[in-house]
C-alpha cells in the first residue's frame, strides 16, 4: 500500500516512522507558532494526503513529547477522501505560552480502516450486562 503525499511548500516535511514497528507516521510544523496560554491554535503542516486504498483513513494522535509540554491535539479525523492541508489544532493547558519551531514533529498520523455499518433504526436496544452505566460503573 502507499500513501501519497503533496507538498503544499517548498519547506514541508514528508511524514516519517523513526521505527519500522511504530504504529503512526510523525508529522512536522511547517511553520513557527507560539500557542498562548489556555488557547486553541491551528499549526500548519504543508502537506496533504491519499492513501492508495481509499478504505483507509488517519487519526491525529499526540505525541508524547509534545503532551509534557502541555500541548494536546484535537479534531483529530482525515477522512479517506480528504485531500486538503493537514493542520493540527492544538490545546495549550500551560499558564504560559508554548512555542512550535517549523521542522519540529508535532503530532501522529494512525491508520485506520474505514468501516461503514448499515443503518438501522429500532424502538428499544436489547438489554446488556453493563446497561446505561456511564463513567466509573465498572470500578475502580
Amino acid at each position: 500500500m502507499e500513501l501519497k503525499v503533496k507538498r503544499l511548500t517548498e519547506t514541508a516535511r514528508l511524514p516519517e516512522k523513526a521505527h519500522q514497528g511504530d504504529l503512526g507516521y510523525d508529522v512536522f510544523a511547517d511553520e513557527d507558532v507560539l500557542i498562548p496560554a489556555g488557547k486553541y491554535k491551528l499549526v500548519s503542516t504543508g502537506i496533504s494526503v491519499l492513501s492508495s486504498n481509499t478504505k483507509y483513513g488517519f487519526i491525529i494522535k499526540d505525541r508524547s513529547s509534545i503532551a509534557v509540554k502541555g500541548l494536546f491535539t484535537h479534531a483529530g479525523v482525515i477522512d479517506a477522501g480528504y485531500i486538503g492541508e493537514i493542520k493540527i489544532l492544538f490545546h495549550n493547558v500551560n499558564q504560559t505560552s508554548v512555542k512550535i519551531d517549523k521542522g519540529d514533529k508535532i503530532a501522529q498520523l494512525v491508520p485506520r480502516k474505514v468501516i461503514s455499518f448499515e443503518i438501522e433504526e429500532i424502538d428499544e436496544l436489547y438489554q446488556t450486562q453493563r446497561g446505561d452505566n456511564g463513567f466509573g460503573s465498572t470500578g475502580k
